[in-house]
């Protein structure tokens, strides 16, 4: 098996996570309200440890809208970070939230 890049696996990780709340019923959707908080803080915390200048904290947003909300912050996590180890953080979060959604 060949292995990835961090890059690679961040877009294959991203594009999973991003995939499966576009697509959830809105009654699973309902059930996946924690671990989508916990990861839009946990990329907006990296996004500032990162370097990011302050990031703003979330406005209010329809839940149906998570997979947008993830899919921005996690580019913006990813344009960020400036070595493949803060890509591998991003990549782990993803995959940590991606692991508690039903």
């Amino acid at each position: 098996m060949i292995s990835q890049s961090a890059p690679e696996e961040f877009d294959l990780e991203l594009n999973r996570v991003v995939t499966r709340l576009r697509t959830m019923p809105l009654d699973k959707l309902d059930q996946s309200v924690e671990p989508i908080k916990r990861l839009t803080a946990e990329l907006l915390r990296l996004c500032s440890n990162f370097g990011d200048p302050a990031p703003k904290p979330l406005p209010h947003y329809e839940l149906r809208a998570a997979g947008d909300v993830v899919m921005v912050l996690g580019r913006d996590a990813r344009a960020v970070a400036r070595n493949d180890q803060q890509i591998m953080e991003v990549t782990a979060a993803l995959t940590a939230a991606r692991r508690e959604l039903p």
